[in-house]
């Protein structure tokens, strides 16, 4: 009999487990118990090492786009559009950047940004010194209307990163 591999909520009280346990093992042999109990083991740590992973990646771009700002003047007013967590724009804040964030839904941690429809940037012409727009030219299906927008709204810098783009 091979055990269905249905995780318990890890903050069950041991008893509840052992429980948990006795109830889904009936009939089973202690070898496919512990079989099971180490393939949920081994799953766990493959998501913590993929997360892990994930934010060493998201960390190593990030250092990426700060190491280029830092090159520019920091009386700079700067928008970063599609900003995420909003780290990146704090991280410049920190630096004495003036910073607006905006995005499309509010997924902040760090930065609360302004949200727009994703199309027309809420603010006048050549209001920014320097624009930046990473990894989300992919996201728009009006890719070139989101271009156009950033070259409308900054003065000297228009700072693109991208992972492919809509032909």
């Amino acid at each position: 009999m091979r055990a269905n591999y249905v995780f318990p909520c890890p903050f069950l009280s041991l008893r509840h487990r052992e429980e948990y346990f006795e109830g889904k093992y009936k009939g089973e042999s202690r070898g496919e118990k512990i079989k099971d109990i180490i393939m949920r083991i081994v799953i766990v740590i493959v998501i913590v090492v993929v997360l892990v992973m994930i934010r060493i990646y998201e960390k190593r771009r990030s250092e990426r786009i700060i190491g280029i700002i830092r090159r520019y003047d920091r009386r700079k007013t700067i928008l970063e559009i599609g900003s995420g967590s909003g780290c990146n724009a704090r991280r410049m804040e920190e630096m004495g950047y003036k910073v607006t964030a905006i995005d499309i839904e509010d997924k902040s941690r760090c930065k609360r940004p302004r949200i727009f429809d994703g199309e027309r940037i809420p603010y006048g012409d050549k209001t920014y010194d320097i624009v930046i727009c990473t990894y989300v030219l992919h996201h728009t299906n009006k890719q070139e209307e989101l271009l156009k927008e950033m070259r409308r709204v900054g003065k000297e810098v228009i700072m693109i990163s991208t992972n492919k783009i809509r032909t």
